[in-house]
């Protein structure tokens, strides 16, 4: 049996080929390394994400060559790339089916399957040399972008500890989810049982 993965990512095209891959993921290397084709799948909920496809839509197709440590040291030492040479675009929507995990080995004629394409028959290209430059500098966005978030988060457990005697009042509560995971505050339901 054939697999490959599907990765729930908010990076664009134009960032996955000038690195030559798709990164930072929790993985399995060995399995990774054994998988055909990476299948890209759009998670536009990202403060970081373009809006250049639907949330859950697959967007890219790679032909898996290497999976090695991702290069954004020392945030992500204990992640991998999955490395490809070959990539071909595709536009698929609603392949994400809110899989808790943004990483998903499956049998790769399933896959085929349900996006109803050939991967054999799409018209693949070569990524270029990787641009370490690009990437670099990328890198030094998104890692400002998350320790602005993580600030946010430590803030939140501090005023919560603070507020353990006073209590955190459900607006405030909604605040500070809001931040966290970048989504409106009108969207957050909060249910109290007891």
């Amino acid at each position: 049996m054939s697999e490959s993965i599907l990765v729930f990512t908010h990076r664009s095209i134009e960032f996955l080929t000038k690195l030559n891959g798709s990164t930072s993921w929790q993985l399995n290397q060995k399995r990774a390394m054994l998988c055909d084709y990476v299948v890209c799948v759009r998670n536009s909920n990202s403060g970081l994400a373009e809006k250049d496809f639907s949330h859950g839509s697959a967007f890219l197709v790679g032909k898996i060559s290497n999976v090695v440590q991702s290069l954004n040291l020392p945030r992500d030492e204990h992640r991998y790339m999955i490395e490809f040479k070959e990539y071909a675009e595709i536009l698929v929507p609603k392949v994400w089916k809110g899989w808790r995990n943004p990483v998903i080995y499956s049998n790769t004629s399933d896959i085929e399957f349900d996006l109803g394409i050939n991967f054999e028959s799409l018209s693949w290209k070569e990524v270029p040399e990787r641009d370490t430059k690009y990437t670099s500098e990328y890198f030094e966005i998104e890692n400002k972008f998350y320790e602005s978030r993580d600030e946010v988060s430590t803030k939140f457990r501090q005023k919560k500890q603070t507020k353990s005697e006073e209590g955190l009042s459900i607006s405030e509560a909604k605040k500070e989810i809001s931040k966290y995971y970048e989504i409106p505050e009108e969207d957050i339901e909060i249910v109290l049982r007891g």
